[in-house]
């Protein structure tokens, strides 16, 4: 199977065995070397960025994890609780097969309330414009304690922190976190 054209078929297929299967393929593509699929090579080099920012011990929501590959880069480099929501129950349940132990919620992360965690990641979501865009910040930023990373297609990493009375509301982007 190629990468691309296993992209392909997934723009097109939404649900059963088939995309399960094609799912799984995408997650050993990613394990193996991410930067063979071009979805997962565009934001790359800001995972690779990304774990200098996390301060241990912490809890991890990931905002739109399809199957769960940030999961598996960051325990690389760190113990820590993870848990991840997307909308898509065939992702969670490749997710779920590569990670048994972790937590996969099926839920829409735009307007859903999942608790608080340290950090929330959202990486590499096809926003319906900029009205979707602030939307979600808003709604992830009133979970995260320490901080929102907004991970853009360009490998731009966007930091938000909540500040004393600012509780759902977004903070200022941090310039030293963007790439």
């Amino acid at each position: 199977m190629e990468i691309e054209s296993v992209r392909q078929f997934l723009k097109r297929n939404f649900d059963g065995p088939e995309v399960v299967e094609a799912l799984r393929f995408r997650l050993e593509t990613h394990l193996d070397d991410p930067t063979r699929d071009p979805l997962s090579a565009q934001v790359w080099n800001a995972y690779l960025e990304l774990p200098k920012h996390l301060n241990p011990p912490f809890t991890l929501l990931d905002a739109g994890c399809m199957s769960g590959f940030l999961y598996h880069h960051l325990k690389r480099y760190f113990d820590f609780t993870y848990t991840g929501v997307d909308r898509w129950p065939e992702a969670l349940q490749v997710g779920r097969e590569f990670a048994p132990h972790i937590t996969f919620i099926e839920g829409d992360f735009i307007e859903g309330k999942f608790g608080e965690f340290d950090y929330v990641v959202c990486s590499n979501i096809p926003w319906k414009g900029n009205e979707q865009y602030n939307r979600a910040i808003q709604n992830l930023l009133s979970q995260a304690r320490r901080g929102l990373f907004m991970i853009n297609p360009n490998a731009e990493i966007l930091l938000f922190e909540r500040t004393p009375g600012s509780l759902g509301h977004a903070g200022t982007a941090s310039p030293d976190i963007q790439n």
